[in-house]
């Protein structure tokens, strides 16, 4: 869309925001580059803003630890099928690994697993991808606050988790994008996640307190991330700030 602001077809977005701290400094370290002046930028202001998963928490609430809940990545979904149609036999062999997965980490923990998916999901279709265990849709903030442990391939819901300081695991497979790196790398790596390979069967050997210690070893980073990328040092809320922002620009 740049390009027809550059080419004087439409006018630039008045503001942006933003919650990436990282994005907002480079933008407003290149505000006075000459070149803008011939190729303006598709936003003409960036404001910097809380994330709104902060206002979603709710105040004083007790949290508990009864599942593992797994946020399940379908494998028809319109980001999955960008990198290419996958094939139903691997798509057997992958629910079949992440089953024994679950399996096993349910039986080691002694926790229930429940399966949280995005309301685009076909429920009708993961339910049948996981005869063993309950499927949601809609429940995902509620099940993350009574969670145990967190596991995942790709899902924005894991900033719910950081917040809320919660166990977090990264799940891989070939399944997705070739097993190349891929969504879920963008957390794992920048906060130091655990990461397992449900390809293969290192997991069975997993020793349950040094597991449990490198999962709440690696909460430590959890605090920098939200400050760098959802701008959890901010004191006042996103939506109070867009709110104020608005009102005060644009309905004097």
């Amino acid at each position: 869309m740049r390009v027809f602001v550059i080419l004087r077809f439409i006018n630039p977005i008045d503001v942006r925001f933003v919650s990436n701290q990282k994005f907002y400094k480079g933008f407003l370290r290149k505000q006075n580059n000459i070149l803008l002046k011939v190729f303006p930028r598709y936003y003409k202001k960036v404001i910097l803003v809380k994330s709104k998963i902060f206002d979603e928490i709710p105040v004083k609430k007790k949290y508990h630890e009864k599942y593992i809940v797994h946020l399940d990545q379908y494998p028809y979904s319109r980001d999955t099928l960008l990198t290419g149609k996958l094939k139903k036999k691997k798509i057997d062999i992958h629910y079949k690994n992440l089953s024994n997965f679950l399996k096993h980490i349910s039986k080691l923990f002694k926790k229930k697993i429940i399966v949280s998916i995005h309301p685009d999901y076909n429920q009708k279709w993961v339910k049948k991808r996981f005869v063993n265990y309950e499927v949601v849709k809609f429940q995902t903030k509620e099940l993350i606050e009574n969670s145990f442990i967190v596991t995942f391939f790709d899902s924005s819901a894991i900033l719910y988790a950081l917040n809320l300081n919660k166990k977090i695991l990264s799940i891989r497979s070939k399944l997705f994008y070739h097993g190349k790196k891929y969504n879920s790398d963008l957390y794992s790596d920048l906060i130091n996640l655990k990461k397992i390979d449900i390809d293969k069967s290192e997991y069975l050997s997993l020793n349950k307190k040094d597991f449990l210690n490198q999962l709440n070893k690696n909460k430590k980073n959890y605090k920098k991330y939200l400050n760098i990328y959802s701008s959890n040092n901010l004191k006042t809320s996103g939506t109070t700030t867009i709110i104020n922002y608005i009102n005060s620009n644009f309905f004097r």
